[in-house]
């Protein structure tokens, strides 16, 4: 709970910016406070500690204030009950004299004053240190919605022709549906550059749950990307059966897969049987018949009349059995039609 900005004779007045979180914090006179609300990171932010001589204190972060406390603790003396050389030392940047990790940042104007100032000269000056600091800088604002992450976030500064790369991370259980830059879509992409910023922007990501087929091809390739060999209509293991049938079917799109895992049809008397496997979370997705035509033409194909009965759930995989008439020639065609939605 250091990271300290400046401080005073050690942990007499200390004012800083914790790095894992964003929190500001305050010491003042070995008492320690730290804000609710974090700065955004990134954000070029002008910080003011005000403490009144018996210790009342306000902490503010672009006007906004952060932190305050009617607690007492008299502030005549910065000396009282410090050992040794912390109590000679002022320091930016770093805590001296352990040398333990301070803000990681970039430090501009640091003053201290013998007085605590006015709420109208804390404005002025903060609005002095705005002027120098913050006028000519551009902002990006970044947002993610619900299941996913985008670093940096909230308004970050960026001097004029300077540059800024975001990174999207979706969280478990969730994918990049689309990140919008300007508010055009740049597509699922994991993270996005500006560069010769020369006016405001903006970037947002959204995030969709993980459908049955991206977990299938994560659990296969690695990727929910529906792309290259991931792709619904690429065919990896050469076997003639695309990975959108490969998964309705329960079968490896990367690796020979048993006989008994294609569909089989029978002719017993005068029923067509047709047996296949099926995987009970694509259903979820793929829209499958059994179907037969007489013709084979096209705008043929019926399943009026099929029936289908479970031989076996093993609470991921169905076997299933379709069975339907041979038909009043003897000659049906029969097959699986499994499509998108």
């Amino acid at each position: 709970s250091w990271t300290s900005i400046v401080d005073l004779f050690y942990n007499r007045v200390v004012l800083g910016i914790r790095n894992s979180t964003g929190k500001l914090d305050v010491w003042r006179n070995g008492t320690h406070y730290t804000s609710t609300a974090a700065i955004p990171d990134g954000q070029v932010t002008i910080l003011s500690l005000v403490i009144q001589p018996d210790g009342q204190l306000k902490a503010y972060a672009n006007g906004t204030q952060m932190i305050s406390t009617t607690a007492t603790s008299a502030m005549t003396s910065l000396v009282p009950n410090v050992p040794g050389s912390y109590a000679n030392a002022f320091n930016v940047g770093r805590n001296n004299p352990d040398g333990w990790t301070a803000f990681n940042g970039h430090i501009g104007d640091v003053f201290v004053h013998k007085v605590a100032l006015t709420d109208v000269e804390r404005q002025q000056l903060e609005a002095d240190l705005a002027a120098k600091f913050q006028s000519t800088d551009y902002t990006i604002t970044a947002s993610a919605g619900a299941g996913g992450l985008i670093n940096p976030t909230g308004s970050v500064a960026v001097a004029p022709g300077g540059a800024q790369t975001f990174t999207i991370t979706p969280q478990p259980g969730y994918r990049i549906a689309a990140v919008l830059v300007n508010g055009t879509s740049q597509g699922a992409i994991t993270s996005f550059p500006f560069t010769n910023v020369t006016a405001n922007r903006t970037i947002s990501a959204n995030f969709a749950a993980l459908t049955a087929s991206d977990q299938w091809r994560i659990t296969h390739f690695g990727t929910y990307q529906n792309s290259g060999s991931a792709a619904d209509d690429a065919d990896p293991n050469g076997d003639g059966i695309v990975n959108k049938l490969e998964f309705f079917l329960a079968r490896n799109p990367l690796s020979s897969n048993p006989p008994s895992s294609l569909p089989a049809v029978a002719l017993n008397g005068a029923t067509l049987e047709y047996t296949y496997t099926r995987s009970i979370s694509a259903m979820s997705q793929l829209t499958h018949a059994v179907e037969w035509s007489d013709t084979l033409a096209i705008g043929s194909w019926s399943s009026a009349g099929v029936t289908e009965q479970i031989l076996t759930d093993n609470g991921t995989v169905q076997t299933v059995k379709a069975t339907c008439s041979a038909g009043a020639n003897g000659k049906r065609f029969i097959h699986l039609r499994v499509t998108l939605p």
